[in-house]
């Protein structure tokens, strides 16, 4: 995607929903204009807060790996599994407004199902250095197979050394909020990471272990940059 077209987008949402205008009118109007595809629709509705927003689920963001250890961190699998595959198959993974990394992938589980084996050994490598008390797995049932990779998943893990276990729920984001009272997230869901204390982002983690990076593109610089270009051509009296 291009850079400048992908800056153009995200400033105008990002501008128009912190004057208060309604999320969902901003996108139809975008779309009106832009003609935008469902995969920016997607990243747009992801990665783009109003400031309250973003502030409030920065506060929560771990972000010293070294602050994991001993502790239990819940992971929301599907969620953190599907960005890490995004970064290592060669799609963009986007740093988003609150601080936390997300992906546009559409139908995300199908690929962690499909590539669970590799993804398995890098949730390995990072699990190993956060060192972490206990991690627990938390896969939604819905998915096809999710119940048997789940499981694959975790006896790897184990044999890896790691203290893991793994769920299997019809209510994800339910669990995880219940699970987090006494331990830390890693999840980008905002939904989750609203009713959470202490998250951590886990994928960006990863990712950037594996020395991935340059697959991160960052939202708010992109914002910071148009903002400046807007500036100078005078803002709205140009």
């Amino acid at each position: 995607m291009d850079t400048g077209f992908l800056a153009r987008i995200t400033y105008d949402y990002y501008f128009l929903i912190n004057r208060g205008y309604p999320s969902d009118h901003v996108l139809s109007l975008l779309r009106a204009r832009y003609g935008l595809p469902k995969r920016l629709t997607t990243l747009i509705k992801r990665c783009i807060h109003n400031q309250d927003i973003a502030k409030t689920l920065k506060a929560k963001n771990i972000q010293d790996p070294s602050n994991i250890g001993g502790h239990i961190v819940v992971i929301d699998a599907f969620n953190q599994l599907t960005t890490i595959y995004a970064a290592l198959s060669g799609e963009k993974v986007y740093l988003c407004t609150d601080g936390f990394v997300r992906d546009d992938l559409l139908a995300g589980p199908k690929y962690v199902i499909a590539y669970w084996k590799a993804l398995t050994y890098y949730l390995a490598m990072a699990l190993q250095r956060l060192a972490p008390a206990k991690a627990i797995l938390v896969f939604d049932s819905q998915p096809s197979h999710s119940g048997e990779i789940a499981a694959k998943m975790s006896k790897i893990l184990i044999q890896h050394g790691l203290p893991v276990e793994h769920r299997v729920s019809k209510h994800t984001d339910t669990d995880i909020i219940k699970l987090s009272r006494s331990s830390i997230v890693a999840t980008s869901d905002t939904v989750i990471l609203r009713s959470t204390k202490k998250a951590f982002d886990l994928a960006n983690y990863t990712i950037r272990l594996s020395g991935l990076q340059r697959a991160i593109t960052n939202i708010p610089l992109l914002l910071e940059r148009e903002h400046t270009t807007w500036a100078e051509r005078g803002g709205p009296v140009a």
